[in-house]
């Protein structure tokens, strides 16, 4: 996620927009707002999806987010490529390209919170099999601190991606790799991640245990 929200928006931009100007004629004006196509979703669709995965987990959004990225991806790579000349002009590939921008955003805006939610989940889990592992002012911050890590990483990294394989291979190649990156995210996410929420998962818990306490009381 670090490394790919960066390489398909603001890092390869410069890239995208030398690319949109020869395929589409497009100018610097229409370039920022196909940037803002990929960030504005978040901002509209946050509370819901935030609500979402309160309720049902991350496990769900984040996978599906992953796998149905990885067409749009494609589509959004294949503008300006000669060996897709359907796709290179006209106003079809430019009404294509924009709504797979678009909906790339959409997707993207649901994997927000996923780290902080599974690192803060990771300490309570520690801090229950080990009490006091942590200290005493516990360990969310470093928590925190190792997932703002992972995504300043992502942001240097996207970057020198985007920028490598675009100049060594092409735009679709790079949106190619990306992706990938995509799919196996979505493998590990389906995997790996909690299939319901961690306040779930409590409240759960303490309804199992009421029956007992009364029993014994």
């Amino acid at each position: 996620m670090a490394i790919l929200r960066p390489s398909v928006s603001p890092a390869s931009l410069c890239h995208r927009h030398h690319l949109l100007h020869s395929a589409f004629k497009w100018g610097v004006f229409p370039a920022g707002l196909l940037l803002a196509a990929v960030q504005g979703p978040g901002m509209v669709l946050a509370p819901a999806i935030g609500y979402w995965k309160d309720r049902w987990g991350s496990r769900f959004p984040t996978t599906i987010a992953f796998f149905l990225m990885a067409p749009f991806l494609l589509l959004s790579g294949a503008a300006g490529d000669d060996r897709f000349p359907w796709f290179t002009g006209g106003i079809k590939g430019k009404v294509t390209y924009t709504c797979a921008l678009a909906t790339t955003g959409c997707l993207i805006s649901l994997l927000s919170g996923v780290g902080a939610m599974e690192a803060t989940e990771a300490v309570d889990k520690l801090e229950e099999d080990h009490p006091g592992v942590f200290g005493i002012y516990g360990g969310y911050s470093r928590a925190v601190a190792i997932t703002s890590m992972s995504w300043t990483t992502g942001l240097m990294v996207g970057p020198v991606l985007a920028g490598f394989v675009v100049e060594r291979f092409g735009y679709f190649e790079l949106q190619s790799v990306l992706a990938t990156m995509s799919i196996v995210c979505g493998i590990s996410a389906a995997l790996y991640l909690g299939s319901a929420a961690p306040n779930s998962q409590v409240t759960g818990a303490n309804e199992e245990n009421m029956p007992h306490d009364q029993d014994c009381s």
